[in-house]
């Protein structure tokens, strides 16, 4: 983990976040599985295989939010923080075919790759909390009184 780098790419971040085709902020509000997403993306590049995190992020799955989009943001992040230090990026339509590019043609770089995409995902949950965190609250509102069909206020 790179502090200054994390430092650097949070405004990169915050402008990621806000990007209507990626559809993570809903009026200025973010579900709370984002960042689940996110720790869980940290926690399997941290505890496995990057290639195995990205392919299985690439993918919707049976979560609450769509994966693949928060791939898409880790993705954006890295270019636009690669292009504000005047360096190019491997051109690729996805986080998925950029790790599989550099592993399969510059696999000394690996390491250095694994923690850059984890700076990115950490500005990313950084970034995050300068917003709304959707709040789900089923619970029944404190001045009803619960039990008598719905009637009565306190």
């Amino acid at each position: 983990m790179n502090k200054r780098r994390i430092e650097q790419m949070i405004p990169l971040a915050i402008t990621v976040l806000q990007e209507k085709e990626l559809k993570i902020l809903e009026d200025g509000i973010i579900k709370k599985a984002w960042r689940g997403q996110l720790a869980a993306f940290g926690a399997t590049v941290a505890t496995g295989s990057l290639l195995a995190a990205t392919a299985f992020f690439a993918k919707q799955g049976n979560a609450e939010v769509d994966r693949a989009k928060l791939s898409k943001a880790i993705y954006e992040v890295m270019k636009k923080y690669q292009s504000e230090q005047g360096q190019d990026m491997r051109s690729a339509d996805s986080l998925l075919h950029f790790v599989q590019c550099v592993l399969v043609t510059e696999p000394a770089h690996k390491q250095a790759m694994k923690e850059v995409v984890l700076d990115a995902a950490t500005a990313l949950k950084l970034a995050m909390n300068l917003f709304i965190a959707e709040e789900k609250d089923d619970k029944v509102a404190s001045n009803q009184v619960v039990g008598h069909g719905g009637e009565g206020q306190v």
